[in-house]
C-alpha cells in the first residue's frame, strides 16, 4: 500500500488510485482508461454549462443552508481548511495540476457514456438462488443466459492473480472482457442472498464495505432504477467476526446519519470514526461537488 500513498499527515492522506489499480492488474498487461479521470471542473448539467458559457459567468459557490448548526458550521470550516491543505500538498508534489480550461468534463463523460452503452442486464430474477461456489479460471467463457438460466451461483477466483472473464449475454454475441481480482468471489443478486451463503459455507468477514443506493436527486432525475433505502433492512451481520469492521458510504443528505444509526443499533455495532471523502480533480485541484 505504501507505493500508492502520495502524501500522509495526521489529518489526511493523498492516495494514487490509478497506481493502485495498475499494480493490481499488472500481470494482465492492462491499464486504467485515463479518460475516466479527465475531470477538470465540478459537475454541471449540459444546459447549465452552455448557459454559463454564453453569459460568461463563473461558477458560484452553493449558498449554505441557514439551518446549519454551530457544530455543522465548525465541521464544514475544518473540512474546508483541510481541503486547502490537501490542494497545497498535491500541487507542491506535482500530483495536482492547475489549469483554467474547462469543458464540463467532456472527455470523461464521453468515456462513461461508451461504457454505459455497452452494458447489459445480467441478473435473472427467475433463477433459483444457489449457495454453491463455482471456481472460475482465466479466459473463461461466461454466457449470461446459460449461467443464470436456472441457478444463480457464486463465482470465485481462487488464484493469487487477476483473471479474465469473456462475458456475453447470449452465445451469439461478441463477448466483453471483465477482470476479477485475486481471491475474489462475486454474486449477481439480492443482498439478502448473503445471509444463507455465509451460514451454509461458513464464510466470515473481517471487513464489510457497503455502498447503499441512497435516494438522491440524480437518481430521481435519471430514473436508472427504482429502489429505496429499505434495502438496508435486508442486511444482517451474522458473517462479521467479533473484531470486524463495517464501512458504510453515505451522502450529505440530511437525516442519513440518523437513519444509519438505527441500523447500527440493530446490528450491534458502534461508530468508531467518520471519514470525509473530498472529491477533487487532479487537473485543477478543485472540488467536484460543493461542501
Amino acid at each position: 500500500m505504501q507505493n500508492f500513498i502520495v502524501f500522509s499527515s495526521n489529518e489526511f492522506d493523498l492516495l494514487n488510485e490509478c497506481a493502485y489499480y495498475e499494480e493490481m492488474y499488472r500481470d494482465l498487461g492492462i491499464g486504467i482508461d485515463e479518460r475516466l479521470y479527465a475531470i477538470n471542473s465540478p459537475f454541471l448539467m449540459d444546459s447549465q454549462f452552455e448557459a454559463m458559457k454564453r453569459e460568461g459567468r463563473r461558477l458560484r459557490k452553493r449558498r449554505k443552508h441557514d439551518c446549519l448548526t454551530v457544530t455543522s458550521n465548525k465541521e464544514v470550516a475544518r473540512i474546508e481548511r483541510i481541503a486547502k491543505e490537501v490542494r497545497e500538498a498535491g500541487c507542491r508534489l506535482g500530483f495536482f495540476f492547475l489549469q483554467t480550461t474547462h469543458d464540463n468534463n467532456r472527455i470523461a463523460r464521453d468515456a462513461v457514456r461508451e461504457l454505459m452503452e455497452r452494458r447489459f442486464e445480467m441478473y435473472n430474477h427467475e433463477a433459483i438462488v444457489s449457495n454453491e461456489i463455482t471456481i472460475i479460471d482465466d479466459n473463461r467463457e461466461f454466457v449470461v443466459e446459460d449461467e443464470f438460466c436456472m441457478l444463480n451461483s457464486w463465482y470465485r477466483n481462487n488464484s493469487n492473480r487477476c483473471i479474465r472473464l469473456n462475458i456475453s449475454k447470449t452465445v451469439s454475441e461478441a463477448p466483453s472482457v471483465y477482470y476479477v481480482p485475486p481471491n475474489a468471489t462475486f454474486h449477481i443478486g439480492c443482498v439478502s442472498d448473503v445471509r444463507n451463503f455465509t451460514a451454509i459455507n461458513d464464510e466470515k468477514f473481517d471487513l464489510i464495505i457497503m455502498d447503499p443506493p441512497w435516494i438522491n436527486r440524480s437518481m430521481i432525475r435519471q430514473k436508472n432504477y427504482v429502489i429505496n433505502d429499505s434495502v438496508l433492512y435486508q442486511i444482517e451481520m451474522g458473517g462479521l467476526v467479533p473484531t470486524g469492521l463495517v464501512v458504510v458510504w453515505i451522502t450529505n443528505r440530511e437525516g442519513i446519519e440518523h437513519d444509519l444509526a438505527v441500523h447500527f443499533k440493530r446490528w450491534g455495532i458502534r461508530i468508531l470514526a467518520t471519514f470525509y471523502w473530498l472529491k477533487k480533480t487532479s487537473l485543477s485541484a478543485i472540488h467536484v461537488a460543493a461542501l
